[in-house]
């Protein structure tokens, strides 16, 4: 008997163990959106965002004073995915911006006559 009810109890721990981690955590923050970008071409660059969560997300590319080249406005989608080509712009810094949730993550893009090279994200 004594030997049955040790085997309950351990296999009741077990039981309430294993629902105690399988339950959400409420208070956990969102996820960040993962952020990919590389250069491709001459002069253009892959950009790749996932688990947006059909969050409203900005993605713009500026130059150092704020002027925008480009701005588009994500809306209702998990994911995005574009090739911008910046074959037109004159040489010299820009940032690209990805904005979701009052969060915002900056990569430098610079211009120059051979292509162009890219920071990596940083949050702000």
């Amino acid at each position: 008997m004594k030997r049955f009810t040790g085997m309950f109890l351990a296999l009741a721990f077990l039981m309430v163990g294993t629902l105690a981690t399988a339950a959400p955590n409420l208070n956990d923050a969102p996820e960040e959106p993962k952020i990919t970008s590389e250069t491709v071409d001459y002069k253009a660059i892959k950009l790749q965002l996932v688990n947006l969560q059909k969050e409203t997300t900005v993605v713009k590319l500026e130059d150092m004073s704020g002027t925008e080249y480009y701005k588009r406005i994500v809306k209702d989608h998990n994911g995005f995915a574009r090739r911008l080509d910046l074959n037109e712009l004159d040489n010299g810094r820009y940032m690209l911006k990805i904005e979701r949730n009052g969060q915002e993550w900056v990569q430098v893009v610079l211009v120059e006559d051979d292509g162009i090279r890219l920071s990596g994200f940083v949050s702000k």
